[in-house]
Formats: C-alpha cells, sequence, structure tokens
C-alpha cells in the first residue's frame, strides 16, 4: 500500500493547463469616438431619457445630445456603433443610419 503522504503529493503534480493564460473577454468598449444617428420614433423629453439611459448604462462615461426635431442623436463613446445602435433599438426606437 502506497503512503499517503505521496498520494496527496501526487495529486499536486504539474500539469500542462495549469499554464493556459485566459483571454479576457472582448469588450464592446474601444477608444471614444462621436457617432451620429438618425433615430425615428422620439417626440418627447421622456424619449430623451430613455436613449441617454440605455447608453449611459452600458457606457456611464458617454455623452448623449438628442435633437427631438431633427430626430438626432450625437453620441461620444468608447462603445461601438453597433452596441449604440442596438441600445437605442432595445428602448424601441428605430436607428436609420
Amino acid at each position: 500500500m502506497a503512503d499517503l503522504s505521496e498520494t496527496v503529493n501526487n495529486r499536486h503534480q504539474y500539469h500542462p493547463c495549469h499554464d493556459v493564460k485566459v483571454k479576457p473577454p472582448e469588450s464592446n468598449m474601444s477608444t471614444p469616438q462621436t457617432h451620429q444617428l438618425q433615430v425615428k420614433g422620439m417626440s418627447c423629453q421622456h424619449c430623451v431619457k430613455a436613449v441617454t439611459k440605455a447608453i449611459q448604462t452600458q457606457d456611464p462615461q458617454a455623452t448623449v445630445s438628442v435633437e427631438l426635431p431633427q430626430g438626432q442623436v450625437t453620441v461620444q463613446s468608447a462603445l461601438s456603433l453597433t452596441a449604440i445602435e442596438q441600445a437605442i433599438t432595445g428602448e424601441g426606437y428605430e436607428v436609420q443610419n
């Protein structure tokens, strides 16, 4: 019968998987850029707040400007354009770019 200390030590031997480096998950964030989007369906300050909150939930540092009469949304953010569009459409508005 093997010595108990030998058995315990054998469980903690080197194994190649211990050297595996885990790649961090890809992010929607990059260097801040300014994006202008044409958005259909916004008509009041509630709409402005909903769009702003949807974007800033994903990037709290984002600045969002909405011109209601023109349906223009300007976003300065590290989010990708796709992530911004998804945030806006997730609130029920249509991005027309």
